[in-house]
């Protein structure tokens, strides 16, 4: 018996021993392949769509219109307020900026902005971009018209900024022209053009429209810098109060220059000037005073017999200079300082002109 059961044992081992030799390797169940990577090749690098690159993405607000977007226009925007900016501490601006037309208007862009919209809607021009909140209105191209024997179109456009005074809106206006050279099929349009006329034309129909027909001038472009914030940082002067009831006007600028803005307000500003003396910075002048004229009684136009003072009170403007700059105080006949309203009407008067120089 149990020389059986270790004959069955030795079968057994001898078995398991034949069995191992036909179980297939792990590497060719699993081949090794860890040396194939140095047959690789290195993949391009990514490219990002022209369209989703960075500057793209900060586009977000497309602005609709040949191309126009938002961070386009807010460049043009930043780029002439810096211009302005540096205009303001030169001691004369470029020529292009002195030329720029614009439209002081005391009120919000959001409440000049429907009257903008249907005021070019009535001349026929479609908008091409109208956005109150943007402050930037641009039409298209207006329909071809003969003139002067020339087949011409224009574009305008009105951008808006904030004025040096709070609730004044200051709009900036931009017409472009083109003329058409050939007929028919072969007509095409040169090169567009600024022009300065149309944009003047413009800026006093705004002025107009926007300030009511008895504005004057002193809210339109005149050949000077624009009453924007940015315009504002330049030197201007004020109005100060010298005490007892005293006013003088404090000038930014030393005694020559000074005395030459003056000159060049008191003509802006439509004062009679009889005579004067630069040397000694005097300046004979003639105040009418239409306020008073209106506020004449109907008793006192009765009395015809009593002489009406048409000719003006005289009045002699004193300039001295005062450190790095100059002052202006309103004189009598006598060489006294003058107080009260009258004298700080010319003072106020001479302020706003020599400001827009």
């Amino acid at each position: 018996m149990m020389n059986m059961i270790r004959f069955i044992s030795m079968l057994l081992a001898l078995s398991l021993v034949s069995a191992c030799s036909y179980v297939p390797s792990l590497d060719k169940v699993i081949p090794d392949r860890r040396t194939n990577y140095q047959k690789s090749e290195a993949m391009p690098d990514l490219e990002i769509p022209p369209d989703l690159t960075v500057e793209a993405s900060n586009d977000a607000m497309t602005i609709p219109g040949e191309g126009a977007s938002l961070s386009q226009y807010q460049r043009s925007r930043s780029s002439r307020t810096g211009a302005v900016a540096a205009a303001a501490g030169e001691e004369t601006a470029s020529a292009d900026l002195m030329n720029e037309q614009w439209v002081a208007v005391s009120a919000t862009s959001q409440d000049i902005w429907p009257q903008l919209t249907a005021y070019f809607k009535d001349k026929g021009y479609s908008l091409d971009l109208n956005d109150a909140d943007l402050g930037v209105l641009e039409t298209k191209w207006s329909e071809p018209r003969d003139e002067n024997g020339s087949v011409r179109r224009n574009m305008y456009r009105i951008i808006s900024e904030a004025g040096a005074d709070p609730g004044v809106t200051v709009l900036y206006i931009t017409c472009e022209t083109q003329v058409a050279t050939g007929t028919g099929k072969d007509a095409q349009w040169q090169e567009k053009k600024e022009d300065v006329e149309a944009e003047k034309l413009l800026a006093g129909e705004l002025n107009v429209l926007l300030n009511g027909s008895s504005a004057g001038t002193a809210s339109v472009s005149t050949g000077g810098l624009a009453p924007t914030a940015a315009a504002a940082a330049r030197p201007m002067a004020e109005l100060r109060d010298a005490g007892d009831n005293k006013t003088l006007l404090a000038l930014p600028h030393e005694f020559t220059r000074a005395l030459q803005n003056t000159h060049t307000a008191l003509d802006r500003a439509g004062f009679a000037v009889t005579g004067s003396d630069d040397a000694k910075g005097l300046f004979y002048i003639t105040y009418h005073d239409s306020s008073a004229a209106e506020k004449k009684s109907f008793l006192s136009k009765l009395a015809f017999w009593k002489k009406d003072n048409n000719e003006g009170v005289p009045y002699i403007l004193s300039l001295t200079a005062a450190g790095d700059g100059s002052q202006l105080i309103v004189e009598d006949e006598k060489g006294q300082w003058v107080t009260g309203d009258e004298a700080l009407k010319i003072l106020t008067t001479l302020r706003n002109e020599y400001n827009r120089l």
